[in-house]
């Protein structure tokens, strides 16, 4: 029903409706608002949903940051298929988050693959000290890289703080939720340095972007370095 609304809410004359059109449209959108017991802040707001693993990884200290440079808020939910990480905001900010989200995990996979074949892994004797070692450079990674997201963020932007009110709304209306709170990472240990400082590089020369058309859908992102 949202998305109908928000259907109805978009036939505008800028998009080619005639004016006539779009009042018709409009009346019909608060009459179906009002029938459902809905304002229009609630239907602006959409969701994205992306499954976790059970076990909390050093990349997941990025979401949250994906979250907030998306202008969403972040919860999860918890069922008998496992965890759910939501991204809740301003359409079409959610589906930025789900972007940027595949992008970032992808990027995180193939660096991760790229250092278990380097010198620092390969010096590493035992599944022990290898593990740490993987740690250290995804720490590094999500350090790196929640440092580029925030960067990306205009907070001049009017509608930065609408978008962030009207999710904030969305959250409450949903009741109690676990929220998605980013967690400390960083170096363990000494011994592990060079791997965190490999995985600091990586995620620097990760190109992230909230490119957009305007308020349309995410645009691919640019060429160049590790995607």
């Amino acid at each position: 029903m949202k998305a109908r609304i928000r259907a109805l809410l978009a036939k505008t004359p800028a998009r080619g409706c005639t004016e006539a059109e779009a009042l018709l449209a409009a009346e019909k959108a608060l009459e179906l608002m009002r029938q459902h017991g809905l304002t229009e802040d609630l239907v602006a707001v959409t969701k994205a949903r992306l499954p976790l693993l059970k076990k909390w990884t050093e990349i997941d200290a990025i979401w949250p940051s994906v979250a907030y440079a998306a202008r969403c808020r972040l919860y999860t939910e918890t069922g008998y298929q496992g965890r759910t990480l939501v991204y809740l905001g301003c359409d079409p900010w959610p589906e930025i988050a789900e972007y940027l989200h595949g992008v970032i995990a992808g990027a995180a996979a193939r660096a991760s693959r790229e250092f278990a074949k380097s010198p620092e892994m390969k010096r590493r004797r035992t599944a022990r000290t290898k593990t740490q070692a993987r740690k250290a450079f995804m720490a590094g990674f999500a350090v790196a890289m929640s440092k580029k997201l925030l960067a990306l963020i205009d907070l001049q932007d009017p509608t930065r703080k609408r978008d962030l009110d009207r999710a904030d709304k969305a959250l409450d209306a949903e009741g109690p939720m676990k929220t998605a709170k980013a967690r400390k990472v960083g170096l363990n240990a000494r011994n592990f340095a060079e791997a965190y400082y490999a995985g600091a590089r990586s995620g620097r020369e990760t190109n992230v972007s909230l490119g957009m058309r305007g308020s349309a859908a995410p645009l691919a992102l640019p060429g160049g370095g590790r995607e």
